[in-house]
């Protein structure tokens, strides 16, 4: 897309169930520019939040906005945090049932929590929550997987599948040709392989990661594995 000057997005979302009826949404961002920028990607959510794989900061005393212009200043602040290296995972409840989002934070990710309202005096926004992931660099690939999972029973106040499934995400290869990433859950593998230039249906596709060989036919590939 062209919406950003100089700035090429692509994104690909992947709507899957497993054979044991897990779900998820996998959803690959790739941003690529030749300068440096701030790139902001926002997730709005509704219903209580649970828990969180990362320490944060909230702002319960002293709130501002998360920036001046652009729609920034209709958003309060209400928490952020830092993380490095790692997978951030945010849980939620909505309607009974668990969201997890894990996101892949391959470099330095600052992770804030917002909620519309700021600079409102009529009241005219609805207070809604969002979670903001945000770098700063000349390219970046977002990898975020959303799982939906278990239930939580208020009449007899106990959950079922409340922890997410997901316990790490790579980013095996990714160039301008190509992201592959590998999510690993409890139980197996998911690997997601797609292309970025050639989506023709009968282009084949072939890389060597660590002296593995991934292998498809057409734009993307999803495979299964078993983690034994």
């Amino acid at each position: 897309t062209n919406a950003y000057k100089g700035v090429d997005l692509q994104r690909h979302l992947y709507l899957l169930q497993t054979a044991k009826k897990k779900k998820f949404l996998i959803d690959i961002f790739y941003v690529s520019s030749d300068s440096l920028h701030q790139y902001d990607l926002p997730f709005q959510y509704n219903g209580q939040v649970i828990s969180t794989s990362f320490p944060y900061q909230s702002y319960t005393k002293n709130q501002e906005t998360l920036g001046a212009e652009n729609g920034y200043q209709y958003l309060w602040k209400e928490a952020e945090a830092t993380v490095f290296k790692t997978i951030a995972q945010f849980t939620f409840l909505n309607n009974n049932t668990y969201y997890t989002l894990s996101t892949l934070a391959d470099d330095s990710m600052r992770i804030f929590f917002t909620r519309a309202g700021a600079n409102d005096p009529s009241f005219n926004l609805r207070r809604e929550p969002s979670y903001v992931l945000r770098t700063k660099d000349a390219a970046q690939t977002f990898v975020n997987i959303i799982e939906i999972h278990g239930n939580y029973d208020p009449i007899n106040e106990f959950s079922v599948g409340a922890y997410s499934t997901v316990r790490s995400i790579k980013l095996l290869r990714d160039d301008a040709e190509c992201s592959i990433v590998e999510i690993a859950l409890n139980d197996q593998k998911i690997i997601v392989s797609q292309a970025k230039k050639d989506f023709s249906k009968s282009s084949d596709h072939r890389y060597t990661v660590d002296n593995q060989v991934y292998s498809w036919k057409g734009p993307y590939s999803i495979t299964t594995q078993s983690n034994k």
